[in-house]
């Protein structure tokens, strides 16, 4: 018996979760030393691995066109802002409060590295985040040995990085979704809390569970729910809803009693009540809330908007190959939801059901709500990307010979896995090394512009999405103020305390979005223009121009 082997009863059941859920949180087993060898040699690895893939995945971003969207972008560079404001903030936020996100960037920030080398170490913990969540869902569900478990858990993992690798454009308003992951202000949390919550909902559904094993899995989602819930409301869309009606339709096929049904429901719809409650003491910070983002009137616009962004992405090869996965794996997953459910398999069928459920539920959901941005869809990607974790039970259904051949697994030999995992490490510190060395040349458009403002150590101002990148690297980012195309204050996304500063001397502007119009007060001319690569600095030496109040907010 395990160290730490939880107390379930019935092992002998078909459906073969509760000895999953056994296996998963075991620290021996009863072949004593060797099992111990073997469960650490195999984790060990396979998290190294993992370590490796994530680097490699952040280090394509980092040297390709990607790298602006996840070092410089407008909302990127958020926390970035937050860690660097002063004492005193009052913030402009969105709906989404990116809790866990922001607690982790601080961790991080902790450190002491630079702003650039921070996004860089969040954008590899994040991505491994996902292999762990993986791998606890392939831990719960998969009735396989736990190397089948593991490797199961990694190609699903090396599915999502090679969808990360396909992404290659600066621009976040693609359907270049998957890499988003690596950054702390578009969903990544809610990313990793959909396949925790997956894996935890399909361990419920086993019917031979101990009270307090159901209890455990039972505190798990209440916590995910409510955090995620609390942070962003996107939660309900993406994984609540979608996970009620995979619920109602195993119950319609007969594979769940109503009882379990009526019990999982009822801890999503509590625990995601209580999370917006939770919201409530945030509301000042809120500068549109989550309805305002709904506009139903707007559906059919919405609607002609996605697909024209689908044909984009599908006209360069790199996007046809992603959402060629894409579609195989969603598809793959219905026809997998009917296998699982003809097989009585109730935790695969859930996890295989929630692989089209989601993105269905969540597509539908975006165009009726009139929601525009490809960023709402991401779990087209992941949900079904999920399903992989049960590519080893269908192989081990498909050969069932290999049960009788166990051996195969077992490490005789610990040189051949200290070996395997030194060159994983050594392949994992290169990436690391060439990834880190880039983290610490800034752009030499956003250097030039951060070290004139120093130098003159005068305020300026330029619109929303000229200005963030430069913001968010300066040593003092109140030197930079946010305003709109009338030159008028621009809360969002910004500490509010910017704008008790109500005259400026400079005006940025950028090669991509003109400058602010200037107030009538003040003249067209200015005495100097400073070029510094995309960006144009015109200056009145003087702080003549001043920052008309917030009209309004509207959002980018």
């Amino acid at each position: 018996m395990g160290l730490f082997r939880l107390g379930v009863k019935h092992e002998h059941r078909s459906d073969g979760v509760t000895r999953s859920l056994s296996s998963f949180f075991s620290v021996t087993s009863h072949r004593g030393a060797v099992g111990v060898w073997n469960t650490l040699a195999v984790e060990t690895v396979a998290v190294l691995v993992a370590l490796t893939l994530a680097v490699v995945a952040v280090w394509h971003m980092a040297f390709s066109s990607r790298s602006w969207m996840l070092y410089y972008d407008t909302e990127t560079v958020l926390p970035a802002m937050i860690w660097g404001s002063g004492t005193v903030q009052h913030w402009a936020l969105s709906a989404v409060l990116f809790l866990p996100e922001m607690a982790l960037y601080g961790l991080i920030a902790l450190m002491g590295m630079s702003v650039k080398a921070t996004l860089t170490a969040f954008a590899v913990a994040d991505f491994f985040f996902a292999y762990l969540a993986l791998r606890m869902t392939a831990g719960l569900v998969a009735k396989v040995s736990r190397p089948m478990r593991v490797f199961g858990a990694l190609l699903a993992f090396t599915a999502i990085v090679v969808f990360a690798f396909l992404d290659d454009s600066p621009r976040w308003d693609t359907f270049e979704l998957v890499s988003l992951l690596s950054t702390a202000t578009y969903y990544g949390a809610t990313v990793i809390a959909l396949i925790a919550t997956i894996g935890i909902a399909a361990a419920l559904t086993a019917q031979a569970l101990s009270r307090g094993c159901q209890i455990r899995l039972a505190c798990g989602l209440t916590a995910v729910a409510f955090i995620s819930t609390a942070s962003n409301p996107l939660y309900l869309g993406w994984v609540c809803i979608p996970l009620v009606a995979t619920l109602l339709v195993l119950a319609w096929s007969r594979l769940l009693r109503f009882r379990t049904t009526a019990s999982i429901s009822c801890i999503l719809a509590a625990s995601a009540a209580a999370g917006l409650v939770a919201r409530l003491p945030f509301a000042g910070l809120i500068t549109k809330s989550a309805s305002a983002y709904a506009v139903p009137g707007r559906a059919l616009s919405t609607a002609i908007y996605y697909v024209r962004m689908l044909t984009e992405r599908a006209s360069s090869l790199s996007g046809f190959a992603s959402l060629v996965m894409m579609f195989i794996l969603i598809i793959s997953s219905v026809i997998l939801s009917r296998h699982f459910i003809r097989q009585k398999s109730s935790a695969a069928a859930l996890v295989v059901t929630m692989g089209w459920m989601s993105p269905l539920i969540t597509m539908c959901g975006a165009v009726a709500l009139g929601a525009v941005g490809t960023r709402y869809l991401q779990p087209l990607f992941y949900a079904p990307a999920i399903t992989l974790v049960l590519v080893p039970v269908l192989v081990r259904a498909r050969w069932p010979a290999a049960r009788s051949r166990p051996r195969l697994w077992r490490v005789r030999k610990p040189a051949v896995m200290m070996s395997l995992a030194m060159v994983v490490v050594l392949c994992c510190g290169l990436f690391g090394v060439a990834l880190f060395r880039k983290s610490a040349d800034i752009d030499s458009s956003i250097r030039c512009v951060d070290g004139w403002i120093s130098a003159q150590n005068r305020v300026g101002a330029g619109r929303y999405w000229t200005i963030r990148g430069p913001k968010a690297y300066l040593a003092n980012q109140s030197l930079l103020i946010q305003v709109d195309d009338h030159f008028n204050a621009y809360p969002w996304l910004v500490d509010r305390t910017d704008f008790n500063t109500r005259y400026v001397s400079f005006v940025i502007h950028d090669t991509t979005h003109p400058a602010p119009r200037l107030p009538r007060a003040v003249g067209p001319t200015h005495t100097s223009v400073v070029r510094c690569g995309r960006y144009t600095i015109e200056d009145f030496r003087t702080a003549v121009l001043p920052v008309g109040s917030a009209i309004s907010t509207p959002v980018p």
